[in-house]
């Protein structure tokens, strides 16, 4: 399957291990340029190498940060865009999963969760909207399965049980909340 992205540009936040990865992975086998980020730098390294060995390092692009660090996002997208002539498409993959029963989840906790499931997107959108509002291909993706507002015009992400909002036919909506 073609996913016609050859040329284009991605950013995969959180792409140094599991579904980043593979994302960086597949985008890369469809002829996209692809930059990726991560917190731990051997694990982005590791990723870099495994990517390296298998796809033009031409096409390649890491850089070591928190997404929550709003400068650093901003910084590595125009890094990107100037490395690579602009961004096409975001794919927010950063975070972590959080296991913890009610009792024992501390208000500082439920603060710092908060804070990542809303940074680690509105801090990359934001960054990218610039470019992304520039490119034909206009691609957002979120795999939070959390209920989206509009992140942005023309990238709308709703639960399966809304109505979904007519978008251009340039755009493209990937909505990972919906089982199939």
């Amino acid at each position: 399957m073609s996913f016609q992205v050859s040329g284009k540009v991605a950013v995969v936040t959180g792409g140094s291990s599991g579904i980043g990865l593979e994302t960086v992975r597949l985008l890369l086998e469809q002829g996209a340029y692809v930059a990726w980020c991560g917190r731990d730098s051997g694990r982005l390294q590791d990723s870099w190498e495994t990517m390296a060995a298998c796809f033009e390092s031409d096409r390649l692009y890491i850089q070591c940060f928190d997404v929550l660090n709003a400068d650093a996002i901003k910084q590595f997208i125009e890094q990107v865009a100037k490395r690579f002539g602009g961004v096409d498409m975001l794919i927010n993959n950063a975070g972590q999963g959080k296991v913890a029963s009610f009792e024992d989840t501390s208000d500082e906790e439920w603060i710092r969760e908060v804070q990542l499931k809303y940074f680690s997107v509105l801090n990359p959108v934001r960054a990218a909207l610039p470019y992304l509002r520039q490119s034909s291909i206009r691609l957002f993706y979120h795999s939070d399965a959390a209920d989206e507002e509009e992140m942005c015009e023309h990238r709308v992400l709703r639960s399966p049980k809304k109505k979904k909002k007519q978008v251009q036919h340039t755009d493209v909506i990937l909505d990972t909340s919906q089982t199939y």
